[in-house]
């Protein structure tokens, strides 16, 4: 029987028995032989793969051959390496013949450097013949150990004062799995728990948590995860630092409203707040306006502060405080409201009705923009404090009280064109006003008129004026002269022009004013002094005294009702010293008084003198002397007689001072 050892030899087969029983060929001398050859078929065993323990863990950077040998077979069988499924390169294997009397085997060598890719890495070996239809395979699994590459934590930025907060690290595949260890400001953690997963590519991930209370105290929290296995020379680590966060305080709000506060005055305002963490942000609002601050921050204390000017319309103003920091979700807010006292800035004034008749009745009215506290209205014309008003008060804007006053009043003529003031004041200094002034409606009345009895000298020209206002303008003036009505040149509006008066010229004149309202007349008298005179008088060196009585013709006098009227000289040409010399020489009990009222002021020195011793020429015992000094163009005062008598005039030129008695 043929077996594997027999496949390919040759046999040689002797003849059976029965067949040597023929004899020999004719020739007898040459004997037959047969030869075959035999090929038995047999299959490969199962491969056997050496070079590597399974199970036993390599460590990054060892090398091993792993070899895959089978037995002799019939036909020769194909080996080849696939790693997780994939065939291997021809070329990046080695090949050997095992010879194994009587029978031949296969190897095939694969060169494999542990890296951590190839933890978990099937190496399969396969043996191909055509006897089976499916190849013969064995593999190993390879354990490669490694460290992990690196650790990632995850967990929030910032974490509210006294809450909870977790934390994850999650390493990067490790063979063996990694240890993760937790350190919180420096100091170990052991209250973590760790779930360790297979990696998608190999290798094992741990995956570890904590969970921590921060304590009230603490503003940061530094928290480290460290990861490391077998492999590891050194962890590998992580760190986080996480704001703690804290609420503030809700913020107080001031303002320096100490005493009374005017508009117009700087209030300062401040927001404080206690407490929190990370600092707080400030905003200052004064109604929906954010204001400009300033802000101090001093330990867990912060202040903002700002200063504003404040005005009537920042009465009852809120002023508003925002605080707010990561730890609040909606701002905390303080606030106040800003008390304010304002005087009126105006006052509107109004008449009614606009234009009035004489004695009817006329409202002044006024109202004061709002003030607080209420305004007071006082009303004035011409200097005087007006009563009888009637006011009253409603509420205002900006909190304040608007002040109304009406006086009634029922004006004459002379009241047109009159102001009144209505002025208003709170007490804090200042006053407004407002001038309101009536049109009363009337005809003319008198504002200047000429005297009752006007004493013209004869030979002169005058200017005689009348003046009369009325509303509505214009007036106009008609004179008359007894019942003739004066039409000449000489009238102008309101003036009479009357040129060398004559006595004919004395009478009983009349104007009258007329306008749209009606006429008004005044009558007056003009009396016509007439007078004779020289045209100068001359006194020379030698002549000491004129006495006026003696030289009627040299002055112009005449006594009415007791009263001499002494009237200027025309062209009189006086010297230094020229003295007007009163002498009365009649009954002692008769007095001659003057009226220095009346003495004009061309005359610039008065002396009075008493002297019973003196004598004039002429034989009169002198009762009273009054002495003038005159200059030129002087005029003669009014002397009064108390009591008829006889009295000189004596114009004269007293050649040294005080030398009377030469005069």
């Amino acid at each position: 029987m043929a077996s594997r050892g027999d496949s390919a030899n040759s046999s040689q087969l002797s003849p059976a028995s029965s067949q040597d029983a023929g004899g020999a060929s004719p020739g007898g001398s040459v004997p037959l032989e047969v030869s075959v050859v035999v090929s038995v078929l047999y299959p490969p065993s199962r491969p056997a793969i050496t070079g590597y323990d399974e199970g036993h863990a390599l460590s990054e950077g060892d090398t091993l051959n792993l070899t895959c040998a089978v037995g002799a077979a019939n036909p020769r069988p194909r080996l080849s390496w696939h790693k997780n499924g994939l065939r291997i390169s021809p070329k990046d294997t080695t090949e050997e013949v095992v010879l194994n009397a009587p029978s031949t085997g296969l190897s095939l060598t694969q060169a494999v450097t542990a890296t951590r890719q190839e933890d978990g890495a099937v190496y399969e070996c396969r043996v191909n013949t055509s006897l089976f239809s499916r190849p013969l395979a064995s593999d190993v699994t390879l354990s490669v150990q490694y460290p992990p590459s690196n650790v990632t934590m995850t967990g929030p930025q910032v974490v509210g004062s006294g809450n909870s907060v977790t934390f994850t690290c999650v390493t990067s595949p490790a063979n063996p799995p990694a240890n993760v260890t937790w350190t919180i400001h420096g100091s170990l953690n052991k209250k973590s728990k760790s779930a360790v997963s297979r990696g998608p590519e190999g290798g094992w991930v741990t995956t570890s948590t904590l969970t921590y209370r921060v304590a009230r105290s603490s503003n940061e929290l530094v928290v480290r995860c460290m990861a490391r296995n077998a492999a590891s020379s050194s962890p590998v680590t992580t760190s986080k630092s996480v704001q703690v966060i804290k609420t503030p305080k809700p913020p107080v709000v001031e303002a320096d409203m100490k005493g009374t506060v005017v508009a117009g005055t700087v209030l300062d305002l401040t927001c404080t707040t206690h407490g929190g963490h990370p600092p707080r942000q400030v905003k200052m609002f004064k109604g929906e306006e954010q204001m400009d601050i300033e802000v101090e921050e001093d330990e867990n204390v912060t202040v903002a502060h700002t200063a504003i000017t404040v005005e009537p319309s920042d009465n009852k103003a809120k002023i508003l405080c925002e605080v707010q920091n990561p730890a609040s979700q909606e701002p905390l807010t303080g606030h106040t409201t800003i008390s304010l006292f304002f005087p009126a800035w105006e006052v509107k004034g109004w008449v009614s009705p606009r234009s009035v008749e004489v004695k009817e009745e006329v409202t002044l009215g006024c109202e004061t923009s709002p003030s607080i506290p209420p305004s007071t209205v006082t009303w004035h014309s011409g200097g005087a404090t007006l009563e009888g008003a009637t006011t009253r008060q409603y509420p205002g804007k900006y909190g304040g009280t608007v002040t109304s006053s009406e006086l009634r009043v029922r004006p004459l003529a002379d009241d047109n064109g009159r102001v009144f003031s209505c002025n208003a004041n709170n007490g804090l200094g200042v006053t407004v006003s407002a001038d309101l002034v009536i049109d009363v409606l009337h005809g003319p009345r008198w504002v200047e008129v000429p005297s009752p009895v006007l004493d013209v000298e004869e030979g002169r020209d005058i200017i005689i004026s009348a003046i009369a206002m009325a509303n509505p303008p214009p007036v106009r003036y008609n004179w008359r002269r007894g019942e003739v009505d004066l039409l000449s040149t000489g009238i102008s509006g309101g003036e009479l022009r009357l040129y060398s008066i004559s006595r004919s010229h004395s009478a009983n004149y009349t104007v009258t004013a007329t306008s749209a309202r009606g006429s008004e007349s005044y009558a007056f008298f003009i009396n016509v002094l007439c007078f004779v005179y020289h045209e100068s008088i001359e006194i020379d060196s030698e002549l000491c005294w004129i006495n006026m009585q003696e030289n009627p013709n040299r002055v112009i006098y005449k006594l009415i009702n007791g009263i001499m009227i002494a009237k200027k000289i025309k062209n009189p040409i006086f010297r230094d010293n020229l003295h007007l010399r009163v002498v009365q020489s009649s009954s002692p009990s008769t007095t001659l008084r003057m009226n220095r009222n009346l003495v004009r002021n061309k005359i610039n020195k008065i002396k009075k003198y008493k002297s019973p011793s003196f004598e004039p020429r002429r034989a009169f015992r002198v009762l009273s002397v009054f002495e003038y000094l005159l200059i030129p163009g002087y005029v003669f005062p009014t002397f009064p007689v108390h009591s008829y008598g006889t009295f000189t005039l004596i114009l004269c030129w007293k050649k040294a001072k005080g030398d009377i008695n030469n005069c």
